[in-house]
């Protein structure tokens, strides 16, 4: 089989068969989903208009619920409460399921949505028992501590005791350090076991090569669905900010509340919108309390797309101070409504946006910097705050998912043809 697709989403294939890919996918019951899931379902809905064929291992399919996408669903219906009682059933029944559809589909790659310890184990696995390549998506490394400097741990490699000590700093429990260093130390001993790597930055590529894993790395970006409606003004925003993303370890939630308390010393009236869950949603709530800024920080928990499209229309600025980015789609989609975004000055982000003017990249750690920055863009004249986000508009739209599907497909045939070369 020879495949080719090119950036308008058109597909050429000779000798009759279209490329067949199983994608592990894997979320869990609670949590709603995220950037890898978005990823996948815009793929799959480019690659299916080009008329190849996609089928996603998942416990609940999203497709037919949530949002469009071109996959066929495989339900894997699983058990258990816990994450690990999750991972033990999930890994089991999504073996079986995908050994049972072979029967019936000729599939010619496994492909794993994300790199965390569900997708790659599942997709190593599925692999190994269907004798067929493997490929993963990277989006970032989760043990990467961007305060040690840009290239994060020596030689990017876990080290358990660091990484569970940085993790409870940040007030992760014990148990859940030691659960989230294990599931480092497993994600990066099956890493190994792919065809293939997929990284959303050029950054993120750099740290799998630096682990070894020089083969078939491609660096094939990210993208996101514009949801633009109608002019943006400045005349419409109130004199707030706003944060969206999980409130878990390497997304900087903590820092962010004293990071609006120093705002509210200098620019009293300002509000903090806070969207997301996680597991340090409680700890920021006594954290909010602590610092007396409950009247200026709204923590919304998870919001669907509609209302969180409505807070983008009445915020100013997005902050974020999150250090485990491999491309910041929440950055993006925040680009696209406009608003001027303030964030650390990380290896991915400088890479994805730091050409854009109304982006503000400030020193990791640097708390007054970045509050100068919050305040700078919460105060700026309206004609000025217009001109930013015209730039944030007109530079976010160079990201195409049909660009980024065709850069996919290509890197996915080229680690199919040269592991059959090699069988």
């Amino acid at each position: 089989m020879s495949t080719s697709l090119n950036s308008n989403g058109l597909t050429r294939v000779r000798r009759g068969r279209h490329l067949r890919i199983l994608a592990s996918l894997f979320h869990p019951k609670h949590w709603p989903y995220s950037g890898s899931e978005r990823r996948f379902c815009a793929l799959s809905r480019e690659w299916a208009e080009a008329g190849l064929e996609t089928f996603a291992l998942e416990p609940t399919p999203i497709a037919a619920s949530l949002m469009p996408a071109g996959y066929t669903p495989l339900h894997v219906p699983i058990k258990g409460r816990s994450l690990p009682s999750q991972l033990a059933s999930w890994s089991l029944r999504a073996t079986e399921r995908a050994v049972e559809a072979a029967r019936h589909t000729s599939f010619d790659l496994v492909y794993a949505t994300n790199n965390n310890i569900f997708n790659v184990l599942v997709a190593a696995i599925v692999a190994a028992r269907l004798s067929l390549p493997a490929a993963v998506v990277v989006r970032h490394l989760r043990w990467m501590d961007y305060r040690e400097g840009d290239r994060g741990h020596p030689a990017n490699r876990v080290d358990p005791t660091r990484f569970m000590g940085s993790l409870g700093n940040e007030g992760i429990s014990i148990s859940g350090s030691l659960l989230r260093a294990v599931g480092a130390l497993a994600e990066a001993r099956i890493l190994p076991r792919f065809d293939g790597y997929l990284t959303v930055s050029t950054a993120v590529s750099e740290q799998l090569k630096e682990l070894g894993l020089r083969a078939s790395v491609f660096a094939t970006g990210n993208a996101i669905q514009s949801r633009r409606l109608g002019s943006i003004s400045s005349l419409t925003r109130d004199r707030a900010a706003l944060f969206v993303g999980r409130l878990d370890e390497g997304k900087g939630a903590l820092d962010l509340i004293q990071l609006w308390s120093m705002v509210l010393a200098k620019c009293p009236g300002a509000r903090l919108d806070i969207v997301g869950g996680g597991t340090l949603a409680r700890r920021i709530e006594r954290e909010t309390r602590r610092l007396g800024c409950t009247h200026a920080v709204r923590l919304h928990g998870f919001r669907t797309d509609h209302e969180v499209e409505d807070l983008r229309r009445k915020s100013r600025v997005f902050v974020t101070l999150s250090r485990t980015e491999g491309f910041g789609i929440a950055i993006a989609e925040a680009l696209d409504a406009g608003l001027p975004v303030v964030a650390w000055d990380i290896p991915p982000l400088r890479e994805t946006f730091a050409r854009c003017p109304a982006v503000v990249l400030c020193q990791v750690g640097n708390l007054d910097e970045i509050s100068a920055a919050v305040r700078e863009i919460l105060t700026l004249p309206d004609h000025r705050w217009d001109e930013m986000s015209h730039e944030a508009t007109k530079y976010v739209g160079q990201f195409s998912w049909s660009d980024i599907a065709a850069k996919e497909f290509n890197a996915l045939t080229t680690v199919l043809e040269v592991s059959r070369r090699s069988r």
